[in-house]
């Protein structure tokens, strides 16, 4: 079905008030202070000293490219560098709230009412995940872009907005991660079964992931893909519990339950209880709905795989809590909570239906909030004004170039920037 933003002037108004406020949320200070004004580990590591080496936006890290933080970084180096990591966070909040109104369009075929395509949209700004550790950085903005490369290959668009939109973060997302060139049988599938001008989308698709292949390094990382047999318990309750306990309760919710009622307690419970809302609602979806919640669902958990496949299961097993990588469960919280919408649009009206849908999205709604405290780590370094300031007068003696903190600090891993005196005193070069 062809992807579009309703025509009914309310559906507009509200999209149009979401992006603002959500725009503006994700530029909030949260209780640990504004993080706006700190350099988020590789923001300042890799992408900031990166550019001031003269690295291109093609230059690989750990194998790969990251295109979209690239971009962000070398756009905001032309302003001030007082504004950089401002600048920094208003790029990923911006990319964040495009990828809403692609989300929007993609769902609202697929829905009874535009609301719940506009409530599924609205978790890429205000879901619970998505206010821990990848708020306000482009480190992990590769997370959104993922989301947003599947939802552009999943949509169906003719609207010429919309196909620009779509094609912008399609390829953003396929030089940004390799995760996304796992999405090459849908590219194919959808450059296949889709007609006329809405064939331009999936077809962006195959020259941008030629050319991340042509500069992948795959030996940078290793695979644990052995170690998930070794211990398939452990696996199967990181699984489940990443990808659809947290897509519900959020990280704290996550972190709750599992203190209360133990990890294998909280996969049994989370099992049964998506197995039930499913079975319940699947059959009230026509044919494409079914495909639409079915495809999310799948994508959110293949993603997820995917990821933890570089990572020892051992090290995020969730008996030790969910905070560390919480950032993996962000895909799956996307597309888990897309395909709910779908499915939840469709449930019946009957008394017992409500209640579900209510206590669903209640959830939801609780695990967001409770999320919404934002990282403490985000706000444990210098901040930025200061960095600058501090650096200015530094280069004042003569040097060239400075390492300089940035956030986090007091971890083991020392996180710094390399700074060019001519950028920070643009004078003095």
């Amino acid at each position: 079905m062809e992807s579009f933003l309703p025509d009914a002037r309310r559906a507009r108004m509200a999209l149009l008030v979401l992006a603002a406020v959500g725009f503006a949320w994700l530029l909030t200070p949260r209780i640990y202070g504004p993080f706006t004004d700190h350099l988020h580990k590789e923001d300042g590591l890799i992408f900031l000293s990166g550019e001031q080496a003269g690295e291109s936006l093609l230059t690989t890290y750990t194998g790969y490219l990251h295109v979209g933080p690239r971009l962000v970084t070398q756009t905001c180096a032309a302003a001030p560098p007082e504004a950089f990591a401002a600048c920094v966070a208003g790029g990923s909040a911006g990319l964040r709230v495009a990828l809403m109104v692609l989300v929007f369009a993609v769902l609202s075929p697929y829905v009874r009412r535009w609301g719940w395509a506009l409530g599924a949209a609205g978790l890429v700004i205000f879901g619970g995940i998505g206010q821990q550790e990848v708020l306000g950085n482009v480190t992990n903005l590769r997370w959104f872009l993922d989301t947003a490369a599947t939802m552009a290959l999943l949509g169906s668009f003719k609207r010429l907005g919309l196909i620009i939109l779509a094609s912008v973060l399609l390829i953003l997302g396929v030089l940004s991660d390799p995760l996304a060139l796992l999405l090459a049988p849908v590219a194919l599938w959808r450059l296949f079964a889709l007609e006329g001008r809405a064939k331009i989308v999936p077809a962006l698709y195959f020259p941008a992931a030629a050319l991340h292949i042509a500069l992948l390094n795959p030996e940078a990382r290793g695979s644990f893909l052995p170690e998930f047999f070794v211990d398939p318990l452990i696996n199967t309750q990181n699984m489940v519990v990443r990808s659809l306990t947290e897509a519900v309760l959020g990280e704290t919710g996550t972190t709750a339950a599992l203190a209360i009622a133990g990890p294998l307690a909280v996969t049994v419970l989370t099992i049964v209880t998506f197995a039930l809302l499913y079975l319940i609602g699947f059959r009230r979806l026509h044919t494409q709905q079914k495909w639409m919640a079915a495809l999310l669902a799948a994508a959110g958990f293949l993603f997820l795989v995917a990821t933890v496949n570089f990572m020892d299961p051992h090290e995020i097993d969730v008996a030790h809590g969910v905070a560390r990588a919480s950032r993996y469960a962000l895909i799956p919280s996307l597309m888990v909570g897309a395909s709910l919408a779908v499915l939840l649009s469709e449930y019946p009206r009957t008394a017992w239906g409500r209640s579900v849908r209510a206590a669903t999205v209640g959830l939801i709604l609780v695990g967001s909030v409770a999320d919404s405290r934002g990282d403490e780590w985000a706000t444990r370094g210098p901040s930025w004004s200061a960095t600058v300031e501090e650096t200015r007068k530094a280069c004042e003696g003569g040097a060239e170039m400075l390492t300089v903190d940035v956030t986090p600090q007091g971890v083991p891993k020392e996180w710094t920037a390399d700074l060019n005196c001519s950028w920070v005193t643009p004078e003095a070069a």
